[in-house]
């Protein structure tokens, strides 16, 4: 058995995502609206989203077995997520269903250049508590790698990383929405995945060229990361590690709606990096996975599979 089939025929790392779960009402407008102005919509849509099932269902169409640790209500809202989840092969040992509450909500705002603005309701999102965390233990400590993100409480966040520290799982926080609790986190990541908003928040420098870059990765190290992305959307995305970092450029596509697509770059930066990839070669897939989202409308559905982000690679790498 050649070396290539004998990788092709173990199973695939798992993922365990501990995260948000919602359902996502999006309206597509002409321009964002001003404060207390109104704008029509020209076309609407409800779709499946929160960043923990987003970040999820990227990691599965790269080919990863993914574990999410999430709640819903018991509400219509709830089947659905429970059913896209379960159509994205997610297994959903730890999902939790919320008697009384409603399922997490996001108001999503796409303009014409595919800009978005996002107001999102937690719902039974702000139920995941850490007991539940400890009841799904082995979820976490049998995982390749732990996906943390900050839409559900940054106490139940913390139960999970600690618990992942403690088993040895690596661990990757994308800190969003980059609360001042999230600093507390930090020192808790193998890897931490802002993007330039939410490092500017954390460290008080907006990256916006790689010299900012590098100083608000040192300054994320500072504070305890291991090692840092920096997702800058266009601009492309800054890895540092070790001291020493690299700026890296967008792939270039036309974007549609870019609702989403850093959910994509950390659910399939999270599986390369279980593969045994690099952080830097990790990245660079999730760059391309999240170019190829953007091109799509909307988060439910957008993320590329496994075939699609390999083939776009080799051709950008030939080009």
């Amino acid at each position: 058995m050649t070396s290539t089939t004998a990788s092709q025929s173990r199973p695939s790392p798992a993922v365990t995502v501990v995260g948000s779960m919602n359902c996502d009402l999006s309206f597509f407008v002409r321009g964002l609206p001003r404060p207390h102005e109104t704008v029509m919509a020209h076309r609407s849509a409800v779709g499946v989203g929160g960043k923990g099932l987003n970040q999820a269902a990227a990691a599965a169409r790269d080919g990863a077995r993914v574990h999410m640790i999430g709640a819903i209500g018991d509400d219509g809202f709830g089947g659905t997520v429970r059913a896209y989840a379960k159509q994205c092969g997610l297994d959903l040992t730890g999902l939790k269903t919320v008697c009384g509450v409603p399922t997490g909500t996001a108001a999503i705002l796409i303009d014409s250049a595919g800009a978005n603005m996002i107001a999102v309701s937690p719902g039974a999102n702000a139920h995941l508590h850490e007991t539940d965390i400890h009841t799904q233990a082995a979820l976490i400590e049998n995982a390749a790698i732990l996906v943390a993100q900050l839409e559900v409480p940054v106490e139940t966040v913390s139960a999970a990383m600690r618990l992942a520290r403690a088993a040895g799982v690596r661990t990757l926080l994308n800190p969003a929405p980059a609360t001042e609790n999230a600093k507390d986190l930090l020192h808790l990541a193998s890897l931490v995945s802002p993007n330039e908003t939410e490092a500017q928040s954390l460290t008080g420098i907006l990256p916006n060229d790689a010299h900012s870059a590098q100083a608000a990765a040192a300054a994320l190290c500072a504070l305890g990361a291991g090692a840092v992305v920096i997702t800058m959307g266009a601009k492309g995305h800054y890895v540092y590690e070790n001291g020493a970092g690299a700026m890296h450029p967008a792939f270039a596509v036309e974007a549609v709606d870019t609702t989403g697509a850093g959910d994509v770059f950390n659910g399939v930066l999270a599986h390369r990096l279980a593969q045994g990839c690099s952080v830097t070669e990790a990245a660079r897939a999730g760059a391309a996975a999240a170019a190829l989202s953007v091109t799509k409308a909307g988060a439910e559905g957008a993320a590329p599979d496994r075939d699609s982000i390999d083939s776009f690679l080799n051709n950008a790498s030939n080009t």
